[in-house]
């Protein structure tokens, strides 16, 4: 059952009555403690209740201390068992009757959901996010994405996918993969060219995931294995050989180290560069397979439902919201399969720094076949930044060559345009120094604009 949600401001409950948006006045001064949500919650008939942020009543929930909870004790059961942004509880007398209060304001993984202006934008925001994934926001917007890949993979012939692995996966948290960047000084006559053009690439982290094989079953250690490219795992190279991927001219697939881990996508990749790679050991998956598929489809749907179906999603603003809160859920979901669990606590079976990795790994493999292409024809590429690329060029609008420009998955759309005498200083070979240069220079303009 889809769950039925309201909005709680300071002074009713709004939400979709008889087919209307109903407003009902509240006293909610007698808001006090958990409980007396799950009831008001119960009494209309709603299984998940939002706080409007902004309101005096956020702010006050925000400042609550252990006794919102413990009050509601021992006649409601409250999970977890402390006031945080997210609690689910219901009446131990009653125990099907289960309630989720969530305060935005205080998630960082809702922070999309802060742009709504009125509890109608709030709700039709959170509305459109549940019809166009087919489920609801619940827990955390990682968590959203647990419950997608679940729901997506729970078939008789998928369910195998996501059974928790029993192997111990440690060596994939020591080796976790990292993302592209890379940065170098403008070259002779490069300065004098006129201006810095920056693209990015949509969904960076969502695109890969169409096709990726990723492990499931146990892992086990071998020695000296031949490199398969459809084996998902973490692979102990060594590379020998020449490259224009020398991380001077362009990136280096290892960062410039000849004796590295990485996993099966940038094992390709090195090879794809034209490096010789020895595998000295490995820690392989026997069973591969498309796990992230259905996922990733589901996302794909709904991120074009969002941007182009104006007669579904009629609120501009909701569906603006909407459309970013999405987003947030695949890059939460895929930070959170790297979680690592301290010691003495669960281990959940989305815990999975392969598949994690996995997906890292095969954005940056798709991120230097681009670059392959595109420098073919533009070799005035000067730095990478994830899902970035920065290039400087004579023109104001520069044809690039080998690059589609698309709102699609996985295609890139142009982000911004520097004057390059604005931004020269700032193409180092460090290439934080250039991305965080950038964003002062950003802030400086906007300070002139508004002044």
């Amino acid at each position: 059952m889809q769950p039925t949600h309201g909005i709680v401001t300071d002074t009713s409950i709004d939400y979709l009555k008889n087919g209307g948006f109903s407003s009902v006045s509240v006293d909610t001064s007698r808001l006090v403690n958990a409980g007396d949500f799950i009831d008001l919650a119960l009494a209309h008939k709603l299984t998940q209740l939002w706080v409007m942020p902004g309101t005096e009543l956020s702010n006050r929930l925000g400042d609550a201390g252990d006794t919102f909870v413990t009050d509601a004790l021992p006649a409601y059961d409250l999970f977890p068992q402390e006031l945080s942004p997210y609690l689910h509880g219901w009446k131990t007398i009653a125990h099907g009757d289960a309630v989720d209060l969530c305060l935005p304001e205080y998630i960082e993984q809702f922070r999309p959901l802060l742009g709504a202006k009125t509890s109608r934008d709030l709700y039709t925001t959170l509305y459109y996010i549940q019809h166009a994934l087919g489920t609801p926001l619940k827990w955390t917007a990682g968590r959203t994405g647990v419950e997608i890949v679940k729901a997506t993979n729970k078939t008789p012939e998928r369910i195998s996918f996501i059974r928790p692995c029993k192997s111990d996966l440690t060596p994939f948290y020591e080796h976790a993969a990292s993302d592209l960047t890379w940065s170098r000084p403008l070259g002779a006559g490069e300065d004098a060219m006129g201006y810095m053009q920056v693209i990015d690439r949509n969904a960076m982290y969502l695109a890969p995931m169409s096709g990726l094989l990723v492990g499931a079953g146990e892992c086990v250690h071998v020695n000296r294995p031949a490199f398969n490219k459809k084996r998902p795992g973490l692979w102990h190279i060594t590379l020998s050989g020449l490259s224009q991927f020398n991380g001077v001219d362009l990136p280096h697939p290892t960062n410039g180290e000849p004796d590295s881990w990485q996993d099966t996508p940038m094992v390709q990749c090195c090879l794809e560069c034209g490096y010789q790679v020895e595998v000295i050991e490995a820690y392989v998956f026997s069973e591969a397979h498309t796990t992230f598929t259905p996922f990733y489809e589901r996302f794909r749907d709904a991120r074009q439902a969002l941007m182009m179906d104006t007669s579904s999603y009629k609120n501009d603003l909701a569906r603006t919201i909407a459309l970013d809160q999405v987003k947030r859920i695949y890059t939460r979901f895929t930070g959170l399969l790297g979680y690592h669990p301290a010691d003495g606590e669960a281990q959940r079976w989305y815990y999975r720094p392969d598949w994690r990795n996995a997906v890292v790994s095969e954005a940056k493999h798709r991120m230097f076949l681009t670059i392959k292409s595109f420098c073919e024809s533009n070799p005035h590429l000067v730095a990478v930044y994830v899902d970035g690329l920065y290039l400087v060029s004579r023109s104001e609008d520069v044809n690039l060559t080998g690059i589609e420009l698309s709102q699609q998955l996985g295609k890139y759309k142009r982000d911004a345009t520097y004057p390059l005498d604005d931004v020269k200083h700032l193409l180092t070979d460090q290439p934080y120094t250039l991305v965080a240069g950038l964003a002062d220079l950003e802030r400086l303009w906007e300070a002139k604009s508004n002044a």
